[in-house]
């Protein structure tokens, strides 16, 4: 599902925003709801490989983060493991888990907008010179510079 008749800087928007809303919601249902959306544009891009991949990466990256979070973390009410003056709170672990569901989401974000958006486009929303628009559909540049060779 390539739209090349959206402009990139719609695209740049649209997921500049899913990263925000991944970062300022901690609320676990919000966080499975955009998950289950996000899996959902992947599955529609047709990127299930890239998507097994980031599970890959995710999963070790996860364990680390439930981990080291209750044991850098003390703050909480509830204390599951108590020894001395180490303890681990309920609510330490649960911040740790909904912190990697959240990283979950803007690695898949991340790879969505990898599929969204080529680096072509990427230099036409970022370079100083604005390039013109090539017109030929047949070549894989969309946006081409004037004084650019276009293939």
């Amino acid at each position: 599902m390539k739209l090349t008749i959206i402009h990139p800087a719609v695209y740049v928007l649209y997921y500049f925003i899913l990263i925000i809303l991944a970062f300022l919601y901690n609320d676990p249902y919000y966080l499975a709801s955009f998950l289950i959306c996000i899996s959902v544009l992947i599955a529609l891009q047709g990127i299930s490989r890239e998507f097994k991949n980031v599970i890959k990466f995710f999963i070790h990256m996860s364990i680390l983060i439930i981990i080291l979070n209750p044991l850098t973390s003390h703050v909480g009410t509830n204390p599951i493991y108590i020894m001395e003056n180490f303890f681990i709170t309920l609510e330490a672990l649960v911040y740790g888990v909904l912190m990697s569901l959240s990283l979950l989401i803007i690695l898949l974000v991340f790879s969505s907008y990898n599929r969204a958006v080529s680096y072509q486009e990427m230099l036409y929303i970022f370079s100083k010179i604005p390039p013109h628009f090539n017109g030929d559909h047949n070549g894989p540049a969309l946006y081409s510079h004037p004084e650019l060779p276009v293939n």
